[in-house]
């Protein structure tokens, strides 16, 4: 629902996969890919989590002239170790998140310093993603970058997906284990001329009715669960500040 495409990284150029129903699109292999980290979500092996890296400045030892900066610097959350010639100012600072298969904590410095720089230069519409080999999920490897759509772009798909671009089924990959739930459409909306079905949602527009209808199966749950999250994207579009913190969390779903 909320990804619009998947942007792959390859040895020369990125390979951009669409999560729109068109021919040419990517479309089939998109699927899959969300696919994969669906099933190492079912496992808890998917990791989803700021890269926390530490922020470290060298210090001459505090004098009596330096401290409105050690008290500045302590306000905003460094710790002040002295070590006799010299002292050092650190802190955690918390960067973007990052889906991956593997725990950013087990990365060396070097590493995480990298990945925090590297992910920091991201638009704050896109996630990093790092599937590596060797590791659960690890034979079907890929890294690359989902970009996320704005609240009127997730309608407009969502739209087009009722009669204009429709949604269709598409198998995982042999690699992927085994998934719960793999329905056709991100949410199922019943198109028709008249109630014959009872909706736990619906709206009548031009002559015809909406609907989102009732059920206990697990398609009528999943299709009422992805609604509920469309209203809880609709608050974060219309009401942002109240929600700033703690952030909310991603939910892995097409």
């Amino acid at each position: 629902m909320m990804a619009s495409e998947f942007r792959v990284k390859q040895e020369t150029d990125d390979q951009i996969l669409r999560n729109r129903p068109k021919p040419g699109s990517g479309y089939e292999e998109f699927r899959r890919r969300v696919l994969h980290l669906t099933a190492l979500n079912q496992a808890h092996s998917l990791h989803v989590e700021p890269i926390v890296v530490q922020q470290i400045i060298t210090m001459p030892t505090m004098r009596p002239e330096h401290s409105e900066t050690l008290v500045n610097a302590l306000e905003k959350g460094y710790c002040w170790v002295d070590e006799g010639d010299t002292g050092t100012l650190s802190r955690s600072v918390a960067g973007r998140v990052v889906i991956s298969n593997y725990n950013i904590s087990h990365l060396t410095v070097e590493e995480r310093n990298k990945l925090f720089l590297y992910t920091n230069t991201l638009p704050e519409n896109e996630i990093f993603v790092d599937i590596r080999p060797g590791l659960p999920g690890g034979d079907y490897p890929f890294r690359g970058v989902i970009r996320l759509r704005a609240f009127l772009a997730i309608l407009g798909f969502l739209g087009r997906g009722v009669s204009e671009e429709v949604e269709f089924h598409v198998g995982q990959d042999s690699r992927t284990s085994e998934i719960q739930l793999n329905p056709p459409k991100t949410m199922e909306v019943e198109d028709g001329s008249n109630s014959l079905r009872k909706g736990t949602f619906s709206i009548s527009y031009a002559g015809r009715i909406y609907s989102i209808l009732d059920g206990v199966n697990p398609e009528a749950v999943w299709n009422l669960e992805a609604f509920r999250l469309l209203s809880q994207l609709y608050e974060l579009a219309v009401h942002p500040a109240e929600f700033a913190n703690p952030a909310p969390a991603i939910t892995i779903a097409k």
